[in-house]
């Protein structure tokens, strides 16, 4: 009986312990993430919860950076910045997916769209999204300001 309870007693710990340490790099991502990027300026950050992930449901971690790589460029009412896109991979390696992107900002119709950087930035291959979210609405206010 007693080994019963001391098993039970074992596998509870380290399963406490397991979700301690996903929690610890949930939230201690960002501060990684800006020091690996040291140099680049973070101009928008998303949080979001993840519901398989208990804690998050109290308080969200950041799970994706945009780093501006440099000052927007300005043509007409169209601003454009490079920019490197950091999102937290909470898998096994709790690693950093880093893809690089152009921002497109409309600053008369106050909408911001991601780009590839190297497709042509016309009109027919560009999805406007407004700014109704605070990290679109962040990309937006850098770009235009």
């Amino acid at each position: 009986m007693m080994k019963k309870v001391a098993l039970y007693l074992v596998v509870a710990l380290f399963i406490l312990l397991l979700a301690g340490w996903g929690a610890y790099l949930d939230y201690t991502w960002e501060d990684r993430a800006i020091k690996e990027n040291a140099g680049l300026t973070p101009i928008a950050k998303r949080k979001v919860i993840e519901l398989h992930r208990v804690w998050q449901i109290f308080s969200q971690p950041v799970t994706r950076i945009y780093f501006a790589k440099q000052a927007a460029n300005r043509q007409a009412n169209i601003a454009s910045v490079p920019v490197l896109y950091s999102e937290y991979d909470n898998g096994w390696l709790h690693s950093s997916i880093n893809e690089n992107k152009v921002l497109l900002a409309n600053c008369d119709t106050k909408k911001v769209a991601l780009t590839e950087p190297d497709s042509p930035q016309d009109d027919s291959n560009i999805v406007w999204m407004s700014t109704d979210e605070s990290y679109r609405k962040e990309l937006f206010d850098f770009s235009c300001k």
